[in-house]
This record gives structure tokens, C-alpha cells and sequence, in this order.
């Protein structure tokens, strides 16, 4: 019987973004098939096939058929490949004002959708929720030498059964994309920022750049309008690692890609003075002779990030000319932690 059925307009559309992702839809796809407790009419997918070169469209629908569930499954084409493109791609074509991210690795549980509809029902204040932690399915062994370095992959633990945060929070945590879940009216504000800013398409996954600042931007965009985030135990998902993500190159591109962009976000939140890492040349070496008997891969974290943020420094430099002016001192959140 189902608790949640169509009254209202928060509803939820369920954008999955996806690229060559055919061996990984089965299990996200089942999961959100067994979702309980609210109506098919209340829900939707949206699957969106970011120019993939396999069969993912066609998987897609052939898997959705054969699990016979209700809620409808639309398939939308993003010709131009990146994360942003994809789920602007979503947003326009979603008909509900709940929007929820669910990456094609996501395995939600049974009750999330469910969840989401009663956070939104009952937090008017809250523009964005998310897990306040989210465990790991290794598709092999997890290697010894990740181990303090998960939270890249978005493996995490806040360790606190619920947080909320708004823009005068004295620490600002923020939502992971991975099951994040939007009031639409946020996201066609972003879709707008996005279209006067054109520079911001480069926060997220791109080809042959592994940047991971979209979320942040949305976090940001979502807080200077007065929104609270709120990350709760309530919302479960397992996210799931597939081998080609553990490797060192892997781990160690991704931490170049949020150095990279965590300095743009802050040029274009108007934190100008972006703070370094924080350490003077002595206190570097110190760290990085400390790592050679502790951890030698942490030392080659450290200079990755370092050569990208040096690469967004650079960017910044040559684009100075075409980049809209910072937003206004009253109008800037706090500074994003340095990396």
C-alpha cells in the first residue's frame, strides 16, 4: 500500500546522468525499482545518455521494461559530453519540483524517495538534501593505500545523525551530488548563472578533465539564496566503486581536478584572496619527510593538488578579460577551505 501518493507538486524526478554506463545500470536501476511506500504517479527517471559510444540507452530501457515498474522511464540525449551539460540536460526535462541526483552507481534504499518527499513536505527552509554518510561497495578489495583518501570517491561518514547548514552556519558542510536531492526552482536559477557565466561549465566532469566543483557550485547558489542544506541518516544509499577507480592515477587525477576547482569557485564567488595551502616551505618539507615512512602516497596527493591549483591559476590569468566581475562583498559566502 502505498503511504505517498499524488497531492501535491512535490513530486520527483530522478535524474541519472550517464556515459558508457551499460554495466553498471542493472543494481541502480533495480534499486529504484524497489522503492516503496509511494506511487508510481509520484516519480519519474529521467536517464540521460551524455553521448555514450555503448549501448546504454538501449540497456536502459530493455532493463526498465523488464522489472515492469510504473514510474515512467524517459530516455534524453545530451550530445555534448560533461556532468553539467547532462544534468542541465535533466533539470529541463524534468516535470516535478523535486529533483534527486542518482548517479549510475547509486544504489538507493528502499525508502529514499519516500524520504526525500517528506524532508520537502516538512523543511520548508531546506532547498538541498543529501546522506549525512555514505558507505562503500568495492567492486574488488579495497587497496591499503586508500585508506584515509575514500572521501574523493565519495566515501564518507559526518559521523552525526543530522546536520543543517545555512549561510551563517560558523561551518559550512556541504551535499555530495550522489543522492542529492533539489528544490527545482534552485536549479533553474543555476541553469540561468550558467548561461551568463559559461566559465562554470568547467567545475565538473569534462573529457580528459576530472574536475568535481558543480556540486559546490549548486551548494553555494542554493546558500546565497537562503536555503538551508540538511544531511540526514534518513537518506541511505551504498555507493558503489568500480575497479577502474582504484588506481593511484585515478584517486590522484581527481584531487588535481578539486584543486583545480576549488580555485575557481572561489574566484567566482568573489574570494579573491584564495588561500594557499596554508604551510611555508619548511613546513612542507617536514610533511612530505614524514610521509616517506608514514605513507609515500600522500606526498604525491600534495603535489597534485598543488599543480592544480597552480593549472587554475593560470586559467584564471588568460581569462581574466572574459570572466564577469566577482559578486558584491554583502553578496559572498564564506571562503571554501583550502585544499
Amino acid at each position: 500500500m502505498w503511504l505517498y501518493m499524488k497531492q501535491n507538486n512535490e513530486n520527483i524526478s530522478v535524474i541519472v546522468c550517464c556515459y558508457n554506463s551499460s554495466p553498471r545500470l542493472e543494481k541502480t536501476l533495480l534499486h529504484l525499482a524497489r522503492q516503496e511506500d509511494i506511487s508510481p504517479g509520484c516519480w519519474e527517471i529521467i536517464l540521460v545518455d551524455n553521448n555514450s559510444t555503448d549501448d546504454t540507452a538501449d540497456v536502459a530501457a530493455r532493463l526498465w521494461r523488464q522489472m515492469g515498474h510504473k514510474a515512467p522511464l524517459r530516455i534524453v540525449s545530451e550530445p555534448t559530453i560533461g556532468l553539467t551539460h547532462a544534468r542541465a540536460a535533466g533539470i529541463r526535462a524534468a516535470q516535478y519540483d523535486i529533483i534527486l541526483f542518482c548517479d549510475d552507481d547509486n544504489w538507493l534504499h528502499t525508502d529514499y524517495l519516500l524520504q526525500v518527499v517528506h524532508i520537502f513536505q516538512n523543511q520548508p527552509t531546506v532547498g538541498i538534501a543529501g546522506p549525512a554518510s555514505m558507505p562503500a561497495v568495492y567492486e574488488i578489495a579495497k587497496p591499503l593505500w586508500l585508506n584515509g583518501h575514500e572521501n574523493v570517491l565519495c566515501v564518507f561518514d559526518t559521523g552525526q545523525k543530522e546536520i543543517t547548514v545555512n549561510q551563517h552556519s560558523a561551518k559550512i558542510v556541504h551535499i555530495a551530488g550522489a543522492g542529492m536531492a533539489i528544490r527545482k526552482t534552485i536549479l533553474e536559477n543555476y541553469l540561468h548563472d550558467l548561461a551568463n557565466n559559461p566559465h562554470r561549465l568547467l567545475l565538473d566532469r569534462s573529457p580528459g578533465r576530472m574536475l568535481s566543483g558543480g556540486d559546490d557550485d549548486i551548494n553555494l547558489l542554493a546558500l546565497n539564496e537562503g536555503h538551508d542544506l540538511y544531511l540526514t541518516h534518513k537518506l541511505q544509499l551504498l555507493h558503489f566503486i568500480p575497479s577502474f577507480k582504484l588506481t593511484k592515477e585515478y584517486i590522484l587525477r581527481l584531487y588535481e581536478g578539486m584543486a583545480y576547482s576549488m580555485v575557481l569557485l572561489n574566484r567566482f564567488y568573489g574570494q579573491e584572496k584564495e588561500k594557499a595551502q596554508g604551510w611555508n616551505f619548511m613546513g612542507m618539507m617536514k610533511y612530505m619527510a614524514i610521509n616517506i615512512l608514514k605513507n609515500s602516497f600522500n606526498n604525491r596527493v600534495l603535489l597534485r593538488t598543488i599543480k592544480g591549483r597552480q593549472q587554475a591559476k593560470a586559467y584564471l590569468r588568460t581569462a581574466a578579460a572574459q570572466l564577469p566581475p566577482p559578486p558584491s562583498q554583502h553578496a559572498r559566502p564564506k571562503p571554501l577551505p583550502a585544499l
